[in-house]
Parts: C-alpha cells; sequence; structure tokens
C-alpha cells in the first residue's frame, strides 16, 4: 500500500480529524497512471496492475530480458496547499534482482504538477532476499518527508529501468 498523509490542509477523507492525503491499496488503478516510454520490440508495456494481488508491477521480462529506460508508475495530483509533515510510506518487493541491482536501476521521482522529473527521493530500504526465491516479501520502503513540496500540487514518479543483463520485478 502506498499513503500520504500531513497536517492542515482540507483533508481528501470527509472526516476532519483524518489527515490522510493519499491511500491505497490498489484494488483498483486509483488515478495512477503508466508512463512506459519506448519500449524495445516485443514488449508492449512494462507497469501494469495485478488485479490478483493488488499491486502495481514492472516487469521487462518476455522471452528474455530488455534494456529500459524510464517506465514511470505515476501518482496522481497531489495538493499540498496548506500542508505540513508530510510524509509517504510505500511498501514493496523485488523479483530476479539483488538490492544491489534494484538500488541502481529503481527510483522514486517527484515532479510538480505539469513539469518534468526534478528530484529524485533515494529509496531508504530494500526488501531482503528469501533464500531460494526469486522474490522478496513486502517490506517497507521507509518513510520520506515530503515538507519540502508543501504548498505545491506534486507527481510522484516511481522510475523503473533495466538492461539487457537484469530484468527486475518491482512490485
Amino acid at each position: 500500500p502506498i499513503e500520504i498523509v500531513a497536517q492542515g490542509g482540507t483533508p481528501v477523507d470527509p472526516d476532519p480529524d483524518k489527515t490522510i492525503i493519499l491511500s491505497t491499496d490498489f484494488d483498483a488503478n486509483d488515478g495512477f497512471t503508466f508512463e512506459d516510454g519506448t519500449l524495445p520490440e516485443g514488449l508492449t508495456y512494462v507497469w501494469t496492475r495485478d488485479s490478483k494481488y493488488n499491486y502495481m508491477k514492472a516487469s521487462c521480462f518476455k522471452s528474455g530480458n530488455h534494456a529500459v529506460e524510464g517506465a514511470f508508475l505515476v501518482s496522481p495530483v497531489l495538493d499540498l496547499t496548506n500542508r505540513n509533515e508530510i510524509t509517504l510510506t510505500f511498501n514493496q518487493a523485488l523479483g530476479f534482482c539483488t538490492a544491489e541491482q534494484a538500488a541502481e536501476m529503481l527510483s522514486l521521482w517527484v515532479r510538480e504538477e505539469n513539469m518534468d522529473w526534478s528530484v529524485e527521493l533515494p529509496i531508504q530500504a530494500w526488501p531482503a532476499a528469501v533464500e531460494g526465491k526469486n522474490f522478496t516479501a513486502f517490506e517497507s520502503a521507509g518513510e520520506y518527508d515530503l515538507d519540502q513540496f508543501k504548498n505545491k500540487k506534486i507527481q510522484l514518479g516511481w522510475k523503473y529501468t533495466s538492461t539487457t543483463e537484469v530484468g527486475p520485478t518491482w512490485e
């Protein structure tokens, strides 16, 4: 799940005591979109919503690994006007790569509405490998302070990159 909370402003939830700006467990796309960029031959998408398990997933595997650059899972626009103490949390899992490879190929970005991706937020924690398995369990990626974006409208972008040698799966 992804959750963004803050103090102040008008809550999205009609309950005035709630401070949740966005919370999703991906039982639908929930306003998230995909920017897959230019795809190599044979690959029709990188990001997709897994409707069976309700999560977003990026992968470039189709009869072998394909090099992909800059495929984004993009959040809806988040209005941070009159908000403070803004934090983002999300869980993630990895497949077919090590944490070290993931740190080189997978990243989190922020852009102001209608602008280019401009600020990278380094992923704080990668899931631990599970012995004998290709996939990790879902684990927290940390807590991200978004106060530098208060009084702005932003989008978050989970950026997927792969090489011809390493094609991670990011969930």
